[in-house]
């Protein structure tokens, strides 16, 4: 049954939205005689003329045409002298198969109209009717009539349209930088912030967009050498090795207020595209050409466009152009047409839509043109700078319903989403703070209608970022948007899993919606999922990787403070190492007796060290004097997404820092380093910010004195995220603060900060001390036996541990359920709970 639930789908799908070219369009040549001063021929049904070619076969006139009419006039004096006037009109017929064409003939009270209509779809017309209009004397002496269209019509024109692969491609933009989304100027914001060149949110976009249905990018591109150019290449390298198409939008306006491009720079840019570009196979190519669309082409005069392309070709540089316009003067200069703006049901769409399909047929001259139509989700760029503001409102999705259905009406050859990420304009569909996934979900239901039901990935993939204790890692994800699948295959290999690099699958036909797997030792894997829908496979989903570490440190719990920590001292910046080697060891001194252990940690041993602290049921601390390691975050932002420290830390675990700019790397990460590791915004500049000591510095950090501090934490930008303020020991009287603890109310990671300047300051080691003696033990006596991290140890702690009780690891469904670690939730377990209730 489920296959032929499928069978009738897609018969229905391509019922509903078939388009036989050939059975549409005719060629019909039609000739008026008139002796009239003027006389229309209309058409009276749902038929359309979208293409016409006049000529003069006797007598002085004029004449035109609409896509609903023909016109032929002479002077009233010439009609009086009982002159006749004839005109010649061969046109592009589209009508919807009716065995009838209607017409109304209407002209002066002078004269006699003869209208002989013939069939044109061969090379030779055939006269197949006449119809005379006698009626004078009144206006507008109007005379309906029937042509039989089975005749008018018969045969198929001899011009038709090749078969052209049905694309979704959607406007891209990479032009964004980690602190784009500090500016005020956004309506919405993106699930994570990101920066356009990071390899990671490429991978990612491409796979989001899969799983709608979208079949590549359309990047915007501003020239030689721009961000957005090696933002480009980074783009083409990924998509290569997931089957994705990627084009580029020729940015053609500069300026403030914008304004079309030097001749001379478009003729270089373009230049410069195709001959990096233009051979380049991972590059979308129609008819053996690199595509490019063309923005805002209509501000550059048509005859320009013709003068650049024809440099271009003499020089041997070739591409098939698509222009953003409507106006169909250029449409003998371009390969094809689309507007940026979504697609809308007037009439000027219709004759774009229907004159780029029959380019040349009139001529005997066909032309392969592409026809986009375009969707959008809404726009408003009411608050940018600059803009006299417009916005069409989204409507929650019923916008973008709308055109998607408008732009299928057409019977593009291309659809194109207007846009993945043009966040400013607030035209995105990409998953966002406002909108959840809405728009991707929406996007994927009409690409199936448009495609054809074609199986797409699964969505929400979720792979742990380290396994359980006992090795086992935990799959999940949801079916596909609007689809059905009979079954998922899991791949699982040492390396990234692409579409055109997968392994054979570890497990087929797996019914549910998430699987348990014990790799076979401890290391990193990685996992990718695909769904299977009758007999075919889709492509993978992101490839996620994890962890799998068995070997675990657990904190003695009779501990006063049962963690761990590491300090890290191999490097540093605003102190030297031989201090910070000094002030480790206060920390020591200062800790050994109270904590479960506390000790220096090389650069080689702290991936270990953190492997065997995530996942352990407690929260340890790693502490850092300036310099963040590239063990555990290579430099560069190389691994902004999953590295170690940030595993670390999304697992409730504590850094802090003393000395220069956290998790900077002397300059190596930059601001991107700290905005990776909090997933927001945000920057530490305030060089000479005096700080008052608080009352919550006086009470438990009590050798804390005012002082100027150079990095302090901008604490009014963690409005509207995950962080928070935990704690404040020291601040200027509003945002700014160092020393502080700053918490992710989701994962309970923490980061401080303590004295970063690199004025002298004798007592760096001292005051963190304080801060894990003095304050820490008041989140540790509820963090260890508040299993369900509600901020407070009570009856629902114990129902967690009871629900669990007898169980090992990889049985437990909250692992914080074995509260002493020793691998079995028991009578300890409920004993640890029931003594710390009410805290």
């Amino acid at each position: 049954m489920k296959i032929l639930s499928i069978i009738l789908l897609l018969a229905i799908t391509c019922l509903s939205f078939s388009f036989d070219v050939k059975a549409s369009f005719d060629r019909v040549r039609i000739v008026i005689t008139s002796s009239s001063d003027w006389t229309i021929l209309s058409i009276k049904d749902n038929s359309r003329i979208i293409n016409a070619k006049a000529i003069s076969l006797q007598g002085s006139m004029t004449q035109g045409w609409t896509s609903t009419s023909l016109s032929v006039n002479q002077s009233l004096d010439n009609a009086l002298k009982g002159q006749s006037v004839q005109a010649q009109f061969d046109i592009i017929l589209k009508s919807e198969n009716l065995s009838s064409l209607s017409f109304e003939s209407t002209k002066g009270s002078l004269g006699i109209v003869q209208i002989d209509f013939y069939n044109y779809n061969k090379s030779t017309p055939k006269l197949i009717d006449t119809v005379k209009n006698t009626i004078t004397g009144g206006h507008p002496n109007p005379k309906a009539f029937t042509i039989d269209a089975l005749k008018l019509l018969e045969g198929d024109f001899e011009y038709s349209r090749s078969d052209i692969q049905k694309l979704v491609l959607a406007f891209y933009y990479p032009w964004y930088h980690l602190d784009s989304w500090k500016v005020p100027y956004l309506l919405d914001k993106p699930l994570i912030p990101y920066s356009s060149d990071d390899v990671s949110t490429i991978y990612h976009h491409i796979y989001l967009a899969k799983q709608s249905g979208i079949d590549g990018f359309i990047s915007s591109w501003w020239g030689p050498n721009d961000y957005t150019d090696k933002n480009l290449q980074k783009l083409l390298s990924i998509a290569e090795s997931m089957n994705f198409k990627v084009s580029i939008y020729f940015e053609t306006l500069t300026g403030d207020p914008p304004g079309p491009r030097p001749e001379s720079e478009i003729l270089s840019w373009m230049r410069y595209f195709i001959q990096t570009y233009g051979k380049d196979k991972r590059f979308l190519q129609f008819n053996e050409k690199p595509v490019i669309f063309v923005w805002a082409t209509a501000t550059v005069p048509a005859n320009t466009w013709e003068k650049i392309f024809k440099t271009l070709r003499d020089e041997g540089y070739d591409a098939f152009f698509i222009a953003d316009t409507l106006d169909l003067n250029y449409l003998p200069i371009f390969d094809g047409l689309h507007t940026y703006g979504p697609t809308k049901t007037d009439e000027i769409f219709k004759q774009a839509e229907d004159a780029t399909k029959t380019y040349g047929w009139l001529d005997n001259k066909p032309q392969l043109k592409i026809w986009c139509a375009t969707a959008q989700p809404g726009y408003d760029d009411t608050i940018l700078p600059g803009r006299q503001g417009f916005t069409t409102d989204r409507a929650n999705g019923k916008t973008y319903i709308k055109t998607y259905e408008a732009s299928l009406d057409t019977q593009p050859d291309w659809l194109l989403i207007s846009t993945f990420n043009e966040w400013w304009e607030n035209t995105h569909i990409e998953p966002s703070q406002n909108y959840g996934d809405l728009y991707l979900e929406l996007t994927a239901k009409y690409a199936d209608i448009y495609k054809g039901l074609i199986p797409r990935p699964p969505v929400n993939f979720s792979v742990p970022t380290v396994s359980e204790p006992d090795g086992t890692v935990k799959l999940t994800w949801d079916k596909p948007y609007e689809q059905n699948p009979e079954s998922y295959n899991i791949y699982r290999d040492t390396k990234p899993i692409y579409e055109t690099s997968k392994p054979a699958p570890l497990i087929k036909g797996v019914k549910g919606l998430s699987y348990i797997d014990l790799p076979p030792s401890n290391g990193k894997y990685y996992y990718a999922i695909t769904a299977v829908l009758g007999n075919k496979e889709s492509s993978v989903t992101e490839s996620l990787s994890t962890i799998s570490h068995r070997n675990k440190s657990k904190a003695d719990p009779s501990k006063e403070i049962p963690i761990d920590i590491a300090i890290y001292v191999e490097s540093t910046s605003w102190i030297s190492e031989s201090d910070a080697k000094n002030e480790a060891n206060i920390i020591i001194q200062s800790l050994s007796k109270k904590v479960n252990d506390v000790r220096i940690v090389s650069q080689k041993d702290l991936p270990e060290w953190i492997l065997s602290h995530i996942k352990n049921g407690q929260p340890d601390i790693i502490i850092l004097f300036g310099d963040f390691p590239d063990s555990i975050y290579p430099s560069g932002n190389q691994n902004p997404n999953d590295s170690l420290a940030e595993l670390f830390l999304d697992d409730g675990n504590i850094f802090l820092n003393s000395g220069d700019y956290i998790f900077y790397g002397k300059g190596r990460n930059g601001a991107d380093g700290l905005m990776n590791m909090m997933d927001i915004p945000t920057t530490m500049w305030g060089d000479n910010t005096f700080v008052k000591v608080t009352e919550s510095g006086r009470k438990f950090t009590p050798s804390l004195k005012d002082f100027v501090t150079d990095r302090p934490f901008h604490l009014n930008e963690l409005s509207g995220s995950d962080w928070e303020s935990e704690i404040i020991f020291a601040d200027n009287g509003s945002d700014l603060a160092d020393p502080v603890i700053v918490k992710n109310k989701k994962t309970g990671g923490r980061i401080g900060i303590i004295f970063q300047t690199g004025k002298p300051i004798s007592i760096r080691g001292k005051v963190i001390s304080e801060i894990i003696l003095n304050w820490l033990p008041n989140i540790l006596s509820m963090s260890l036996w508040d299993t369900n991290k509600d901020g407070k140890v009570n009856i629902s702690d114990l129902e967690i541990v009871k629900l669990n009780f007898g169980k090992k690891f990889g049985q437990i469904s909250v692992n914080n359920a074995d509260i002493n670690g020793d691998g079995i939730v028991n009578i300890i377990d409920l004993v640890l709970v029931v003594i710390h209730f009410d805290r």
